[in-house]
């Protein structure tokens, strides 16, 4: 076999070899990339909904805060919808289903939530001392609402949501984390939420919209638009 015989058979050879060396390479690059991509953390946003509330309610902004944040956003859902446990047992809930969540030093969690939700969040982080990063409360009876006391006997958190309980009295005689941005969005004019002042809540930027339909607050384009405001801001703005 001539020389010229040898160089051609070893051609096709050589060829593989560069191409092997050209795949590793491109995967060792595709590891590196994933592994700094994982180095910045997650950042997960838990939409808590309301009384009698669900995925329904909460779903479609939680479409929206995915696309303006890039956020990874999960709905959080109780066992009956929110109707009848006391709202403390809705909070070790909370608790629960974010531990499943299973984020780690570096992750990044914020919490929205929509009327009694907010009160949930709050005992979660203020009582249980939940890990969070920031709240914003979207129609929330901070100090109470009179609506629904016809009903308190059938139900413990319709109970816990008036003015004066025993759940209002201790949850607001905590101070808020200083650890966790506070944020409270509500209607000008809520005529579920008596008195209207409840829903400021004192040591959070508090943020007024017009409006005056509770039910309507999560899918009100001037809520939304204030919501993702917040959430689009950097920390501390």
């Amino acid at each position: 076999m001539t020389a010229r015989d040898r160089a051609r058979e070893s051609r096709p050879r050589l060829r593989r070899a560069l191409l092997c060396a050209a795949l590793v390479a491109a995967a060792s690059g595709c590891r590196r990339q994933e592994s700094a991509s994982d180095g910045l953390g997650r950042h997960v946003v838990v939409l808590v909904p309301g009384y009698a509330g669900g995925r329904m309610m909460m779903g479609p902004g939680a479409g929206a805060l995915r696309r303006a944040t890039g956020a990874e956003t999960r709905v959080f859902t109780y066992s009956d919808w929110g109707l009848r446990r006391p709202i403390p047992e809705y909070s070790q809930q909370l608790e629960d289903y974010i531990r499943g969540l299973r984020l780690g030093p570096l992750d990044r969690l914020d919490l929205v939530a929509f009327s009694m939700g907010g009160l949930v969040c709050r005992h979660y982080l203020e009582v249980r001392g939940g890990p969070a990063n920031r709240l914003v409360t979207v129609c929330t009876p901070h100090g109470g609402t009179t609506k629904g006391a016809g009903f308190v006997r059938a139900s413990d958190s319709l109970r816990d949501l008036q003015p004066g309980s025993e759940f209002l009295e201790a949850l607001n005689a905590l101070p808020r984390r200083r650890d966790v941005e506070y944020h409270s969005v509500f209607l000008a004019r809520d005529r579920t939420v008596r008195p209207p002042e409840s829903a400021r809540l004192p040591g959070a930027a508090n943020h007024q919209v017009p409006g005056s339909l509770h039910g309507l607050a999560p899918f009100n384009p001037r809520v939304r638009r204030a919501v993702l405001e917040v959430m689009t801001a950097r920390s501390g703005d």
